[in-house]
């Protein structure tokens, strides 16, 4: 462990760099409370309906904070607010001040129907105090149970999915909408809305729309913040930390796969230790073994799972080549296989790829040996 850390020393300041995401998803612990206390539906799950929507960022692999509601929202692109049920009236206020500037923000069912001390509020429109920045009035709602669902369709006619836990009807004054509930007993009513206010926008969603949907609305909604989804495969997640020139690019693979040796299966499993990729990556293999000491990072250190198969490596380089898609494609690829027949504990094989991975540019040499 000490010689780990020794060797850790030299980039503490890469490592040590402040993680911000290009977008926020506010988890509001008031609500959180008043939920499991009132829940208005046997189907409602907040930490569920968070979760629905962080999912949203994480395939896209876009990085996104969890914040709580007191956080200044000012510098992130989009900010996501799930079913804050109780909402103070300095939070709506520094909601609108985000928005009037240029910021994006995503309410859904249930925002502003209580005060901080989980009161209803009486006489006002809902969502309250929100109504001119959604550009809508809460017209009617249905609570549904688990299992029950409403249709909804785009204006185009088209059926595009299904909404459950709630269904708000809304009647739009400013906003567009953008889906409309179908069939509706109660009459012609928004399910979604878009609504320009002050330099930027923002988007209501009246139910827990499916994961389709979901997806198809977020394709619709990112690219106008300037986030774009990156081209890696599922369950894969990139980080980047940067001081200066010098960029560091960590990728991580979430995927856990059948441990296989001889194509005969074991009885355990095992998740492939993460990689990570020091950027630019431009070096032939053999300049690797060669590099001289102290230089920018210039080289690709790749860490195989002990024990991977071969089809689980070359899904990994595949990785990386569409991690470096951007760059003019001379990438060099140089994995270390540690070809060890037995299924290991995972925080060796995290403990693995650090310690192979910090050992190069200090001990280029010794490096180069194991490829």
């Amino acid at each position: 462990m000490q010689d780990l850390f020794a060797r850790i020393e030299p980039y503490q300041n890469v490592f040590s760099t402040p993680l911000r995401g290009e977008a926020a998803l506010v988890f509001d612990y008031d609500s959180a409370a008043a939920w499991r206390v009132q829940p208005q539906s046997d189907a409602m799950d907040y930490g569920g309906e968070a979760l629905k929507l962080y999912r949203q960022f994480w395939k896209r692999d876009i990085t996104v904070d969890v914040i709580p509601a007191d956080a200044d929202l000012a510098g992130y692109k989009l900010v996501i607010v799930p079913a804050m049920v109780v909402m103070d009236e300095e939070f709506k206020q520094r909601l609108k001040d985000y928005v009037k500037k240029g910021g994006t923000v995503v309410l859904t069912f249930r925002s502003a129907w209580k005060d901080a001390d989980n009161n209803f509020l009486f006489g006002e429109r809902l969502p309250a105090g929100l109504t001119d920045l959604i550009g809508a009035e809460l017209e009617e709602h249905e609570s549904l149970l688990t299992g029950q669902s409403r249709g909804v369709i785009s204006p185009g006619g088209q059926e595009t999915g299904e909404g459950q836990v709630f269904c708000e009807m809304l009647s739009p004054t400013t906003a567009k909408t953008l889906l409309t509930w179908s069939p509706c007993a109660f009459g012609d009513y928004a399910a979604a809305t878009e609504n320009d206010f002050g330099e930027g926008k923002c988007y209501y969603l009246g139910g827990s729309f499916d994961e389709t949907l979901l997806s198809r609305l977020f394709d619709i909604l990112l690219p106008p913040c300037g986030l774009n989804a990156a081209p890696v495969p599922e369950g894969v997640e990139t980080v980047k930390r940067t001081v200066g020139d010098r960029t560091v690019t960590m990728a991580l693979d979430h995927n856990t796969k059948t441990f296989s040796r001889d194509k005969q299966e074991s009885r355990g499993r095992l998740t492939p230790a993460p990689a990570f990729l020091l950027c630019p990556l431009r070096w032939s293999v053999s300049e690797m073994r060669t590099a001289g000491d102290g230089g920018p990072y210039k080289m690709l250190w790749y860490v195989s799972g002990i024990g991977a198969s071969c089809e689980i490596i070359q899904r990994d380089v595949e990785i990386v080549r569409q991690l470096d898609s951007g760059g003019n494609g001379d990438v060099h690829i140089a994995p270390l296989i540690a070809a060890i027949g037995t299924v290991v504990d995972t925080s060796f094989l995290r403990y693995l790829c650090l310690e192979f991975a910090l050992c190069g540019a200090a001990d280029s040499q010794s490096l180069g040996k194991n490829f």
